[in-house]
């Protein structure tokens, strides 16, 4: 379960299981590629690994510097930096916040619940994520943070149809400087089934997404989008037990190219077909309370030869909050991303569970 989104933690999908959602993005890009991971790893390679201590208490010490630097970034920053290739996308296990999205998850669809009984909607989904590097080794004033947000609009047709559109933000924390860099990401439109289970599933919850290539990355590219599917199939065994397989196919459309970065490197760009799924576990506790794992895999494949681009091992544990009804809904997670195939090339054996594969995240999400 990976992805999140707006307003003031990490948040990016909701999840059809119980009163959970999922995705956690550990900063993936948004725009159209698969699966560049687009956190900035602060302190790598320092010596020794200190004690985490308590993990929680960082994770929401996180998600307040996110809201101070979101605040400051409006009073700061009057015009939106230029976008970059490399747009920041969410993390494993955290799917409300998913924008042109390469993060790994689960669909979490926090406008449903606000939906409930009424035709319209608006919900600020916001995702607050540090690398363990970031919490390990600068302190408090010097972290550095990503924060993926969307204010996001529903309208429910019918009780199986619902319509969505999304506008994404990143706003991210540069800890060594202080400084705030704001970048428009491309607009989502969603499309929402709700449909009979299969294979004796429990009911499914199908969206399918277009991404409008409005950004300036995605002009840079000549994009003309990208489509995607959250679909998961979920099976409950008990009133306290659900198994799932999580299942999010993606297809960028930009013809084979280069790109100049203001740097001035080339870079070439072409269209990804990505695969991200996994098999999920969840445990509930009450109709507030869920915890849950996750296992599986993200591929990355050009598409023009098929051949394989990205690959990388994704797990995670989390627990979604949901109160007010559904109207607020906090889902803190930690996650791990080993890359085994990177730009075409199989990388080096070594332990998957390593400080710079590690994220943690908070995505946030209020509906009405």
């Amino acid at each position: 379960m990976p992805n999140f989104g707006t307003f003031i933690a990490t948040v990016d999908l909701s999840k059809p299981v119980g009163s959970v959602w999922n995705q956690v993005q550990k900063h993936y890009c948004w725009y159209g590629g698969v699966g560049e991971s687009c956190k900035t790893q602060i302190g790598k390679g320092s010596p020794g690994v200190k004690k985490r201590g308590n993990i929680m208490k960082r994770i929401f010490a996180i998600a307040a510097l996110a809201i101070l630097a979101t605040a400051a970034n409006a009073q700061n920053n009057n015009a939106a930096a230029p976008s970059t290739t490399n747009a920041v996308a969410p993390a494993a296990g955290t799917t409300v916040v998913a924008a042109n999205g390469q993060s790994a998850t689960v669909v979490a669809d926090p406008e449903a619940a606000a939906t409930a009984g009424k035709s319209w909607s608006v919900t600020f989904v916001n995702q607050t994520a540090a690398t363990a590097d970031q919490i390990n080794y600068s302190n408090i004033h010097s972290k550095s943070l990503n924060t993926i947000n969307y204010i996001g609009g529903g309208y429910k047709i019918d009780a199986k149809n619902r319509l969505g559109v999304r506008q994404y933000l990143t706003v991210d924390r540069d800890g060594p400087s202080g400084e705030y860099k704001s970048t428009m990401i491309d607009t989502a439109l969603t499309y929402t089934r709700n449909m009979d289970g299969v294979l004796k599933s429990d009911p499914i919850s199908a969206m399918l997404w277009y991404y409008i290539p409005n950004s300036d990355a995605s002009r840079d590219a000549r994009s003309n989008g990208q489509v995607r599917l959250d679909m998961e199939l979920a099976y409950t065994l008990s009133p306290k037990w659900t198994v799932s397989y999580y299942f999010n196919p993606r297809q960028n459309l930009i013809p084979n190219g280069e790109i100049v970065a203001a740097e001035g490197k080339v870079s070439p760009v072409f269209s990804k077909t990505t695969l991200i799924h996994y098999a999920s576990l969840y445990y509930n506790f009450n109709d507030t309370v869920t915890a849950y794992t996750y296992g599986g895999y993200k591929h990355r494949w050009k598409t023009s030869s098929m051949t394989l681009n990205e690959e990388a091992l994704l797990t995670a544990v989390g627990t979604y909050f949901t109160l007010a009804g559904g109207k607020i809904q906090l889902n803190p997670e930690i996650s791990v991303e080993s890359a085994k195939v990177k730009d075409f090339q199989k990388i080096a054996a070594g332990q998957d569970i390593q400080e710079e594969n590690i994220s943690y995240a908070l995505t946030s999400a209020f509906s009405f």
